[in-house]
């Protein structure tokens, strides 16, 4: 029984609207563009939290070794493998 009374307050004549083929469209072109917009919003958003993060875990794991303490290694070319 609520179903009906909610489907008769939705057809009531105060709330239903007059609107031409242009307004339709013009509506649904800004829902696509808002929904572009917050999936283009979302994406930058978690690529910098994301990369922020990577940058933080790449700090500080790799140590300078000066040439002196290190004997250099000569390299060989391998014909058959």
């Amino acid at each position: 029984m609520e179903n009906l009374i909610l489907n008769d307050n939705i057809l009531s004549p105060e709330n239903l609207i007059l609107m031409n083929k242009d307004m339709y469209l013009y509506i649904i072109n800004n829902i696509q563009l808002n929904q572009l917009l917050i999936l283009f919003t979302l994406s930058c958003t978690f690529g910098f939290i994301f990369c922020g993060k990577k940058q933080k875990e790449i700090e500080n794991k790799y140590i300078l070794v000066s040439s002196n303490e290190v004997d250099p290694v000569k390299g060989e070319v391998i014909n058959k493998v």
